[in-house]
């Protein structure tokens, strides 16, 4: 196959009408944050899908916008969007959900920065270089601004259109993890996936004039479907099934705008899952999340819902507020486990072999329950959280492999 400089893709990009997964994989190579398969795979089936989902949106400039930042957001968990369009070196904001009215003064501060500095801005909180674009940030909220994207894009050496997306620093309820994390070394993954966009909405105002009204209705079924995909994709773990941070978050507003009360929370953490990952293998290592994850999702009722928070770290929000009755049914997973003989029947068909584990290195979970209390049902989910991780993490240094309730042992927890 021929070597696709990242010169080469600015100029495919434009051509590209189904992009061939090798052309695709060629230009994701680039990308020095694809350093495994997973995260590669992820990123290609969303720039196909957000590929897919902009050439079927239509010829409304702001509907096509609208659509593509919603499915860029629920992909990337980024807060604000800005598209600045230029008509006869006339600025005009197309798209702004930032919150910062876009008046004539900000957006001429804009183009001055762009036209003055006409590369890409990348900084974050984390970097050394964050104060040194204080001139372009201080136009937004710059003290909440945690990571931040600008891209200009020009035709004939004009400015033609700026994108700029970032993510502020949340509040400790809503902490995520946030998947918009990028660097001079994903740069150019962010870069094609824009250069998309605009190449749409070139193509949508040259076909303004002959889109017609049944062909819009009908590109706008087949967008509702590749936005739900997106959601899905967003809300839920990949390889548990069980909801993750940012569907979690979402439940809670959900729940919040509902005005629905009375709920318990159980932090969950897995006991001696590293010896299973480190003597049998990640692969082997999936496999025990995904089984304990069924668990989990098995003992939920009604509405409680399961949730992978990290790693091997998962949730249950109970609706009840009968923190004894939460714990009887979370309690349950101890005899399930045991009775899949800790995964090890499961472990020795997938490697082939018989194994021996000692019992101090089986598989389990320490569990941390508390009430969610308060009438503010965002700021109870906080205060929850950190009892019940105060609580598991204090069964972890003492005994491991058991349940316990915040109120039981918050002397202990506090000496």
């Amino acid at each position: 196959m021929e070597i696709v400089t990242f010169e080469d893709t600015k100029v495919a990009t434009s051509k590209l009408q189904d992009p061939s997964l090798p052309m695709i994989l060629e230009v994701a190579r680039f990308d020095g944050t694809l350093n495994d398969i997973k995260t590669m795979n992820e990123n290609l089936d969303f720039l196909c899908t957000w590929k897919r989902l902009i050439n079927n949106s239509g010829t409304n400039t702001y509907l096509l916008v609208e659509s593509a930042v919603k499915s860029f957001k629920n992909n990337f968990g980024v807060d604000s969007f800005v598209m600045i369009s230029y008509t006869c070196n006339d600025a005009e904001a197309i798209y702004n959900d930032s919150g910062v009215y876009m008046d004539k003064n900000k957006l001429d501060a804009i183009t001055e920065y762009f036209t003055m500095h006409p590369l890409e801005v990348v900084t974050s909180k984390l970097e050394k270089n964050y104060a040194s674009f204080s001139e372009l940030l201080s136009v937004f909220d710059e003290k909440r601004i945690f990571n931040f994207l600008a891209i200009p894009y020009f035709k004939n050496d004009v400015l033609d259109k700026i994108i700029i997306t970032y993510s502020i620093m949340r509040n400790a309820w809503n902490r995520q993890e946030n998947k918009f994390l990028v660097s001079e070394d994903n740069l150019q993954y962010f870069t094609l996936v824009f250069s998309t966009l605009v190449d749409a909405i070139e193509r949508a105002k040259d076909k303004i004039e002959i889109e017609q009204k049944e062909n819009i209705e009908q590109m706008n079924k087949q967008l509702s479907g590749l936005n739900e995909k997106l959601v899905s994709i967003a809300n839920f773990d990949k390889l548990t099934g069980l909801y993750n941070r940012q569907g979690f978050y979402d439940k809670i507003e959900e729940y919040t705008n509902e005005n629905r009360k009375g709920f318990c929370l159980a932090y969950i953490d897995l006991d001696d899952f590293k010896y299973y990952n480190d003597n049998f293998g990640h692969d082997v290592g999936d496999v025990v999340l995904c089984e304990i994850a069924t668990l989990f999702k098995n003992i939920c009722e009604d509405k409680d819902i399961a949730v992978r928070y990290g790693g091997d770290e998962f949730l249950i929000l109970f609706e009840t507020y009968n923190i004894r009755e939460a714990k009887e049914k979370v309690e349950r997973v101890y005899a399930e486990i045991k009775k899949k003989n800790f995964f090890i029947d499961t472990i020795c068909e997938i490697l082939k072999k018989k194994l021996n584990i000692p019992d101090e290195s089986k598989i389990s979970c320490s569990i941390g329950i508390s009430n969610v209390e308060g009438r503010n049902l965002r700021e109870g989910i906080t205060d929850a959280i950190k009892k019940a991780d105060d609580t598991l993490y204090y069964i972890k240094r003492t005994t491991k492999r058991k349940c316990e309730i915040w109120d039981d042992i918050k002397e202990k927890v506090k000496a």
